[in-house]
């Protein structure tokens, strides 16, 4: 992430931000990153899995200020479609809501190229893609991927 707020600045410190990721209105699906101490340009190098995620989904990320002894502040949010993610990934920065830009690639794991099919019937080149779901019910698959790879950096 790049030029996030300083909500310590108040008390002479620096933000000590975390990033939060979820499929948007699944509290269930949540990860996280660890916190950098004293950073408004953090860099995570964090990566993980997400199950059960279709293109009619959106990832939400979260920034935060870990606060030791209070509440944590929300530094800003994004939501990046699954239509924007489908079908060669995301490697891109996204607009927080409050100030600064966060830095994501996300991309699907599992699929291979016979088990997917463009809308219209058309086959992938491609592996690690994933599917629409009306090209799935066509094809008799599902339209769910079996995991998003976020990496945050």
């Amino acid at each position: 992430a790049r030029g996030l707020p300083n909500f310590d600045a108040k008390t002479g410190g620096v933000s000590d931000p975390y990033c939060k990721c979820l499929v948007d209105g699944r509290s269930y699906s949540i990860v996280q990153t660890g916190t950098v101490m004293n950073s408004l340009d953090p860099v995570w190098n964090a990566t993980f899995e997400m199950e059960d995620c279709s293109v009619d989904d959106a990832l939400r990320f979260e920034v935060h200020d870990k606060d030791f002894g209070s509440e944590d502040d929300l530094l800003g949010t994004a939501v990046l479609p699954g239509k924007r993610i489908f079908p060669h990934g995301f490697h891109g920065d996204l607009a927080l809501s409050k100030k600064g830009v966060l830095s994501v690639r996300v991309g699907f794991d599992g699929m291979t190229e016979a088990e997917f099919v463009y809308p219209g019937g058309v086959r992938a080149k491609e592996a690690r893609l994933w599917q629409w779901p009306a090209a799935a019910a066509k094809a008799g698959g599902d339209s769910r991927a079996p995991a998003a790879s976020s990496t945050f950096v």
